[in-house]
């Protein structure tokens, strides 16, 4: 409901910008009694574009365009099934664009985490190359991120081998019904040490063949980005006005191009990745019947560590939850614990899990009385999975033939819980919040906005140097009651700045209503 007053807000004054005539008061109409508009603002007819000025459309198709090219252009996503259909993989890049959006701090650190598994696994192939010839020792960092985006895959050829399978599988334990199951680093190694498996042999420029985007497209999207970056500092240095979409554009597109170089290895939008098959066709361990049932069997009743209450509060909070929200709430939790034993999970099935299992998380948290019960907001609980994907690694079900959508091997445990990693974030992200700033003495159109605006841009400015340091806290208490506590505080935070961050994307859009003469003028 909140997005959808959102929508209906930035539709109804981007219908009036530019398109209502001024309003002329008579003589002898009384005044308004209640006035949003500084008294020395002053409303500007919008110039047609000429040489030296640009108009409006103009500004927000130039922020349109690089915006999209820090999202959607610049994410590089995982490689989907080979028989997924198309709009399941538009689904999830549509996903990755939001989150780039949303919080591309987030979206930073998962592009770091990629980089530095990708540098791992070739230094570890590189090492073992010197030991075992049959490792190929011309890897790259090429190899490393087509490796961990899903790039092999096992073929297990014989009927009779998958015919015994649990047809339930998760990665990395396969195969999956079509007999594809991807092959991890630690399968290849040890599969290359039994001498059960052939070292791929593709080499960079045919991983980088299946890559939609080369080094030159990439020079040019990185350049057309720091091309506007530039524009807008232009500006500023010739005293001329800046657009608060401009600023919170500008602000996307720094972060996101510094993500853009941490996957400059990273393959573009490959959609089929590469087959490799066993010397012999019987099946590793981790892919056996008994040893895929016991992972299934810790993934089934996995807890979900990052709510503000344990799985064990919650099933005392489902017997006094009264009346119809009881009911309301076990249908919730079984549909979606149901939905775990479904032979195979496929994107839908994804999607309904994760509704249902936010739904029943929102109900029993505003029905929760014991320690800090408010904080776990309803409109959080459907982010914690993919907050704990992108901070912790944490993964729900995927088909075997597939990674999930913010993958990485996690090879180095130490790097795994890395405080490093939460603290650079924390500086990027304060970063990030601290550009919007930049916008403290900017013109807006009326004081409320202009006060919003500066307490939203706080917000997200200091909110990264609260939550990491209380992450770091909850990971270590997390078991303990003093871990819901901060559990609870983290909820809160991260509705505070998902609300900021919203704020400041909605008034970006509905400043352009009432612009200085200034802000039409071009650099020259």
């Amino acid at each position: 409901m909140l997005l959808i007053s959102f929508v209906s807000f930035i539709i109804y004054s981007l219908a009036n910008v530019g398109a209502s005539p001024l309003p002329t008061a008579s003589p002898d109409a009384p005044p308004l009694t209640f006035d949003l508009l500084p008294s020395n603002s002053t409303t500007t007819c919008i110039p047609l574009s000429s040489d030296n000025q640009r108009s409006l459309s103009d500004i927000v198709w130039s922020c349109l365009a690089t915006t999209f090219a820090v999202t959607w252009v610049a994410v590089h996503p995982n490689i989907p099934s080979r028989d997924e259909k198309w709009w399941w993989i538009t689904l999830r890049r549509l996903k990755a664009m939001f989150l780039a959006l949303l919080a591309p701090e987030l979206m930073l650190l998962w592009a770091w985490r990629q980089r530095q598994d990708a540098k791992y696994i070739r230094k570890k192939i590189l090492e073992l190359s010197k030991e075992d010839p049959a490792f190929k020792k011309d890897w790259t960092m090429v190899h490393g991120h087509y490796l961990q985006m899903g790039g092999f895959v096992l073929h297990i050829l014989r009927p009779e081998d998958l015919q015994t399978q649990d047809t339930f599988d998760i990665s990395p334990p396969g195969p999956g019904p079509n007999g594809f199951s991807v092959l991890h680093y630690n399968t290849l190694e040890r599969l290359m040490r039994e001498g059960r498996l052939d070292f791929p042999s593709i080499s960079e420029p045919e991983i980088k063949d299946k890559s939609k985007s080369d080094a030159l497209g990439k020079t040019v999207a990185s350049a057309q980005i720091i091309w506007f970056i530039t524009q807008v500092v232009a500006r500023r240095a010739r005293g001329l006005a800046i657009t608060e979409i401009e600023l919170t554009t500008s602000a996307l597109a720094a972060l996101n191009t510094v993500m853009y170089f941490l996957w400059w290895d990273k393959p573009f939008d490959v959609q089929c990745p590469s087959i490799v098959r066993l010397k012999s066709q019987e099946l590793p361990a981790e892919m056996n019947s008994s040893s895929r049932n016991e992972q299934l069997h810790h993934y089934r009743h996995r807890h979900y560590h990052f709510s503000s209450y344990s799985t064990r509060d919650r099933s005392s909070v489902r017997g006094w939850l009264p009346g119809k929200s009881h009911v309301f709430s076990t249908f919730c939790w079984g549909f979606s614990h149901h939905l775990r034993f479904v032979s195979i999970p496929t994107p839908i099935t994804e999607l309904i899990s994760d509704v249902s299992l936010g739904v029943q998380e929102a109900v029993e948290a505003l029905y929760y009385k014991k320690g800090c019960l408010y904080t776990n907001i309803a409109l959080i609980s459907p982010f914690t999975q993919t907050l704990r994907e992108l901070t912790r690694g944490e993964e729900k079900a995927v088909p075997a033939d597939r990674v999930g959508i913010f993958h990485t091997e996690h090879q180095d445990a130490e790097e795994i819980g890395s405080i490093r990693r939460f603290y650079i974030t924390m500086a990027v992200g304060c970063i990030f919040g601290g550009l919007h700033l930049i916008g403290w003495s900017f013109s807006f159109p009326s004081r409320v906005e202009m006060l919003a605006w500066r307490i939203s841009g706080c917000v997200i400015a200091t909110m990264p140097a609260w939550f990491t340091p209380l992450m770091v806290l909850f990971y270590r208490y997390e078991n303990n009651r003093i871990g819901k506590v901060f559990a609870a505080i983290l909820h809160l935070l991260f509705f505070m700045y998902i609300t900021g961050r919203l704020f400041l994307a909605v008034e970006s859009l509905i400043s352009l209503r009432q612009l200085p003469p200034s802000a039409f003028e071009n650099v020259g």
